[in-house]
């Protein structure tokens, strides 16, 4: 049995209730295809060597001390850092699609956007503050003020 062929990139969906279709309900669906730079298993972090925005270099310097710090860079997963202004223009161009932007850092973890260096530290705060909980055995209240249980 051979799959089903790919959907289209444009799809026209019709809307139903009770299996009765509902008026003016036909819309376009756009299906992306998911960009891979070959990420899968690998942690990679792009930067700029030419950058002249004090923010952006301020970013790609704690970037690597943070990640240094935290050892990331001994993995075998960890791809050594890649900048980005010696890539191929096309390479480059991919690498700014898969992430969304083009704000420098680019931190990518198994060819998923983490974000530059200011979401980096979100994140890593986030996993200390769930990781101290767990351990305190906290619980924590949820935007919604519903309780969450760490344990």
């Amino acid at each position: 049995m051979t799959p089903p062929p790919p959907p289209p990139p444009h799809t026209h969906t019709h809307t139903r209730t009770n299996y009765q279709h509902v008026p003016g309900s036909v819309f376009t669906v756009v299906v992306e295809e998911d960009l891979s730079i070959g990420g899968e298993g690998k942690v990679f972090c792009f930067f700029s060597t030419t950058s002249g925005n004090l923010k952006q270099r301020s970013d790609i310097n704690n970037t690597k001390t943070l990640l240094t710090s935290k050892n990331i860079h001994l993995r075998k997963d960890f791809v050594p850092w890649i900048p980005v202004d010696i890539m191929d223009r096309k390479d480059r161009e991919a690498v700014f699609a898969k992430a969304g932007t083009r704000k420098l850092p680019i931190v990518i973890i198994d060819d998923e956007y983490l974000g530059d260096y200011d979401k980096l530290l979100k994140v890593l705060l986030l996993i200390v503050c769930l990781s101290t909980a767990s351990l305190h055995g906290d619980e924590m209240l949820s935007s919604s003020n519903t309780v969450l249980s760490s344990t």
